[in-house]
């Protein structure tokens, strides 16, 4: 052990990879966007704006910002 090793900072760093790659993993199923993606940070922008707009609003935005991204497909 280092000097200046702290054991416990290096078993919460090891936890907390250990939880990021299962969540990475879990993510890999079809319509979960990676962690920090620009699709996912979207995502969570919108879901908590939402309930400021009126749902007229709020829907013609998702759907037209999913018709840009797909389009091409």
């Amino acid at each position: 052990m280092e000097a200046d090793t702290d054991p416990s900072d290096i078993r919460k760093a090891d936890k907390a990879k250990h939880t990021d790659q299962r969540e990475a993993e879990r993510r890999k199923d079809p319509g979960i966007p990676p962690v920090n993606s620009f699709e996912a940070v979207a995502r969570e922008w919108y879901e908590t704006r939402r309930g400021e707009w009126a749902p007229v609003q709020s829907a013609p935005l998702w759907t037209n910002a999913y018709r840009v991204r797909y389009r091409r497909l």
